[in-house]
């Protein structure tokens, strides 16, 4: 009976080892995943959050883009340092608007500069019909 044991134990001696190979880079990429996920959804989410702090304070300050942006920016703190003391908070916003956003403040400029659709559909060939007529003035009043 010991012999026999004996045996089934040296068959057995590199199982484990086999095991563990087999299942190790599995569990890994399962948990490297969830991981990978788990940011993803947090980035979701606290990209939704500074669109919902923005569009709200464009509601309540009537577009005011500098407001918006500044909401943006507030909402999105946490993702760039601590935020949970007036100190940490102050140093976080200053480590964000230190970033250099050439790219994004070009994009703002020819927004600026591009009329709205609304001014260039009101801004039609002269008597295409297609403008409402002009208010009269005072000028237009006097001989």
């Amino acid at each position: 009976m010991t012999t026999k044991r004996i045996r089934l134990r040296r068959s057995e001696t590199g199982q484990v080892m086999v095991e563990t190979a087999i299942t190790m880079p599995v569990m890994i990429f399962l948990v490297l995943g969830g991981l990978q996920i788990m940011m993803l959804q947090h980035g979701r989410i606290m990209t939704e959050y500074a669109a919902y702090n923005a569009v709200r304070a464009g509601i309540v300050n009537n577009g005011d883009w500098g407001v918006m942006q500044n909401a943006a920016v507030i909402g999105s703190l946490p993702l760039y340092a601590r935020t949970d003391t007036p100190r940490e908070f102050a140093k976080a916003w200053l480590k964000v608007k230190a970033v250099p956003l050439e790219n994004l403040e070009t994009l703002f400029q020819e927004m600026e500069r591009t009329p709205p659709a609304e001014e260039k559909a009101g801004q039609g060939e002269a008597g295409s019909g297609d403008t409402e007529p002009a208010m009269p003035t005072e000028e237009d009043d006097l001989p």
